[in-house]
């Protein structure tokens, strides 16, 4: 990463210049690296007596289909698990590149199976996602956290099972 970091007492700073490739790696909950372009990122470290901040604002990525802006931040305090913020915005999309953002440590198998099997083409107009909690609580089934995931799609190619009929949506 190359970029320019300034500071005070309060806090650290640091700017990404330009484009810079990377990737969303996290293969025991998406299953695959999925390489991506950072287009655009700005990243805050505070602390202050009992925690530290780290926030990740604007964020902007395209990869392979899809791109998304939004921000994340993370929360460190002392003998506790940490917490974390999360809000991205979908920019209009390929749906077959959601495909590598099940989270496949919690879905389901066979629910992966039937979307990935299923979502032949068609595309994300727009969606959103947030998530806020500690990730040792996930998949937060005691509203320890939230969780949640929109997406607004259209002329998708549809398999719904063996001996039906394909169909689409509008």
């Amino acid at each position: 990463l190359a970029g320019t970091i300034h500071g005070d007492a309060g806090a650290v700073f640091f700017t990404l210049d330009g484009a810079t490739q990377s990737a969303v790696d996290y293969p025991h909950v998406f299953g695959r690296r999925v390489p991506v372009v950072i287009e655009e990122l700005r990243v805050a470290v505070m602390q202050d007596d009992d925690r530290v901040r780290i926030e990740a604002w604007p964020l902007r990525l395209r990869g392979e289909g899809f791109a998304l802006a939004g921000f994340a931040a993370g929360e460190l305090r002392e003998g506790g698990p940490p917490l974390v913020d999360l809000g991205i915005e979908v920019f209009r999309s390929n749906i077959v590149a959601a495909k590598d953002f099940w989270p496949l440590n919690t879905m389901p198998a066979r629910t992966v199976r039937w979307l990935n099997d299923g979502l032949k083409s068609g595309s994300i107009d727009s969606g959103h996602a947030i998530l806020r909690g500690h990730p040792v609580d996930w998949p937060f089934t005691d509203q320890q956290g939230r969780f949640e995931a929109v997406a607004n799609v259209a002329d998708v190619d549809l398999h719904y099972a063996e001996g039906w009929p394909d169909g689409r949506l509008h």
